[in-house]
């Protein structure tokens, strides 16, 4: 038991980016990009991700412009994608990073 206990613990540590999408419930291309991302984990596949909505995550995270997708690493931001062009170009784009 403790053996998969630390393996679980392990597991948790190396989870790859944490994926933080920040939209806003009027904006079209924001509703799509959700529904694709819940329609098709794969997509982020290795990766947590955190749906935020609103202006007070705009705020909180320096967003202008939705939807934007911030790539984060160890509580740091690593790369930042405004705009969303299917599911395709994102996939290629979390794999090229």
């Amino acid at each position: 038991m403790k053996t998969l206990a630390a393996w679980l613990l392990l597991s948790a540590m190396v989870v790859a980016d944490e994926l933080l999408v920040v939209t806003m419930p009027t904006c079209p291309p924001c509703r799509q990009l959700k529904r694709d991302l819940l329609q098709k984990p794969d997509i982020y596949a290795g990766h947590t991700l955190s749906l935020l909505e609103g202006k007070a995550a705009m705020q909180a995270h320096g967003v202008d412009m939705v939807p934007t997708i911030i790539r984060m690493r160890d509580g740091r931001q690593v790369a930042r994608k405004v705009g969303y062009d299917g599911p395709e170009k994102l996939k290629a784009w979390l794999n090229a990073r």
